[in-house]
């Protein structure tokens, strides 16, 4: 198992992870990036998602992905975990806390 961290940026503005999140070895990080993005839209109802990322980090600060909040909010209209709703275009994404 590894810490990962999942930061956010729009390339100006930057939502640090400061805690990170323990992923095991099976465990997809992806569906962790769809999870932070939807709850970054929970405290920061952004219009303009276009230029927003999540980067992941491994315990060792270094980069091992970046995928755009479009990528993994699509990734979040797949899964049917709902504790709330969220519109992106004609889709709707749904979140659930584990």
């Amino acid at each position: 198992m590894c810490a990962y961290r999942f930061h956010c940026t729009n390339g100006v503005d930057l939502i640090v992870d400061e805690t990170g999140y323990v992923i095991g070895p099976e465990s997809d990080l992806s569906d962790r990036a769809a999870d932070v993005a939807l709850e970054v839209l929970l405290r920061f109802p952004f219009t303009d998602l276009s230029a927003w990322l999540v980067t992941i980090q491994d315990g060792e600060g270094r980069q091992v992905e970046v995928l755009s909040f479009d990528e993994l909010l699509d990734l979040a209209c797949r899964h049917l975990r709902v504790l709330a709703t969220f519109r992106h275009g004609d889709q709707e994404a749904h979140l659930l806390r584990a």
